[in-house]
């Protein structure tokens, strides 16, 4: 299935830059799915001054990953701000970052788009999570892009597999 939503227009210093990245982690599916759509695991363990919310565009109150779901993750030098999109249980999830969403400067990099896809491996026993990252990048910083993201998305399949791994244990 292609996802496709229209990506604001990118100024002339910018090009618009895919990166995708697959992790494994060695739990079903169903609990993948759980921990990757649970607010929780984005709002917990913050450190100020960043935080992360999921709002109800209608009555303002907290919500989870469901579509039309307002979501922003800020602090210094970010703003992830964006509108969850297609939700397809367990297979896939979009975020599509709003106009003014930017990464260390608006300059430097304006995240587009975060989606997820995840498939079952091992026979139903693990993961296979692929992420899909589009950025308005600088010239000039796609390279240093990369390596933050390949190193970042390491990191998060690390991150899933201890908190699954907890949550079993209750």
């Amino acid at each position: 299935m292609d996802h496709q939503l229209p990506v604001a227009a990118c100024p002339p210093t910018h090009r618009l830059q895919h990166l995708e990245t697959t992790v494994t982690i060695p739990h079903p599916r169903d609990d993948v799915w759980a921990w990757i759509c649970d607010p929780a695991t984005f709002i917990e363990g913050q450190i100020w001054p960043w935080r992360v919310e999921f709002l109800d565009p209608r009555t303002g109150a907290a919500a989870g990953f469901t579509e039309g779901v307002l979501t922003t993750h800020h602090g210094p030098l970010m703003n992830f701000s964006g509108v969850i999109g297609e939700v397809d249980a367990p297979r896939y999830r979009d975020l599509a970052y709003t106009y003014g969403a930017y990464m260390i400067s608006p300059r430097i990099c304006r995240p587009v788009r975060l989606q997820f896809w995840l498939e079952e491996t091992s026979g139903g026993a693990a993961t296979r999570v692929r992420i899909g990252v589009d950025a308005q990048m600088r010239k000039g910083w796609r390279g240093a892009s990369r390596l933050v993201q390949r190193w970042f998305w390491k990191r998060f399949a690390r991150w899933g597999t201890a908190a699954i791994r907890a949550r079993a244990a209750g």
